[in-house]
């Protein structure tokens, strides 16, 4: 196996963990015509069967099937049975996509890729309607997509200038939340709350109430620290590195301070490797990757 195709392998892994319990049916090769919603730009989304007439890989509308959703910027989103691997079937994208996110449900795909078909910049955000099989750009740039656990609103920016609210029902732009600096986002389990951890103006915590649509409270972070944080049930926590001192922080929403850090040992990695990125294992207790 060559390296090229090692890190192929990684990389399908890596993005296919992101669906699961999405609706598919296996169907012959059809184009849907464009057509508008509420002003936003829908492109036809040509969707091929690998295998049409294959009972073992098609599902009705009323079924689920547990699936891996993977790109490798050849145009093409995959997806594969969960339990077998084998491929299902693929919708043809843009060039260059970069990333894919499912909704709560797994209904609907979102996906950075480029603005066009032929198009050689990244990255537009898309979204991808794995019933009716339409995709509809919703906005150009992006950072990444980032829904709300029930399903009603999607996150991402462009840059410095807030960070952009989306309907995930009917994609329709809503108030922009004001934020002092370019984030990854993490939104709560209850939906109540945007954390986002920047080393941008920073490096820092900000903690956004999404029911005022408001900065409710700024943890400001060692400096020089490159912060990483996840959710792992009511508590986020967070890791920075701080002069080759790795440190974990557990917040809540209503934190006034950060309180003091646990200092974790880590090999002796140098700096210049980047962040460690704070994950879960059992989702009972934090981990750390390197």
């Amino acid at each position: 196996m060559t390296p090229r195709t090692s890190a192929f392998s990684l990389e399908l892994f890596f993005l296919g963990l992101v669906c699961a319990s999405s609706p598919f049916t296996a169907q012959s090769n059809k184009q849907l015509p464009p057509k508008a919603v509420r002003g936003q730009e829908v492109l036809p989304s040509p969707y091929r069967s690998v295998k049409p007439t294959e009972p073992a890989i098609s599902a009705s509308r009323d079924q689920n099937v547990d699936v891996l959703v993977a790109t490798r910027r050849n145009r093409r989103l995959d997806f594969f049975d969960a339990d077998s691997l084998e491929l299902l079937g693929s919708f043809a994208i843009h060039h260059l996509a970069a990333s894919v996110f499912p909704s709560p449900n797994g209904r609907t795909l979102y996906i950075q890729q480029a603005a066009t078909p032929d198009g050689n910049s990244c990255c537009a955000l898309f979204s991808l309607d794995l019933t009716t099989k339409v995709m509809c750009l919703m906005i150009e740039p992006s950072n990444l997509p980032v829904p709300t656990p029930d399903g009603l609103k999607i996150f991402t920016q462009r840059g410095n200038v807030g960070i952009d609210v989306f309907d995930a029902k009917t994609l329709v732009r809503l108030p922009t939340i004001q934020a002092p600096g370019v984030y990854r986002l993490s939104v709560s389990p209850n939906s109540r709350w945007l954390f986002g951890t920047s080393s941008w103006r920073g490096p820092s915590l900000d903690i956004f109430d999404l029911r005022s649509g408001t900065l409710a409270r700024r943890h400001i972070l060692p400096k020089g620290s490159w912060p990483r944080g996840e959710w792992l049930g009511d508590k986020f926590y967070v890791h920075a590195l701080e002069g080759g001192r790795s440190l974990l922080w557990m917040v809540t929403p209503e934190a006034e301070t950060l309180g003091s850090p646990v200092e974790i040992n880590l090999p002796n990695l140098p700096e210049s490797r980047g962040p460690h990125f704070v994950g879960t294992i059992d989702w009972r207790k934090p981990c750390v990757s390197v």
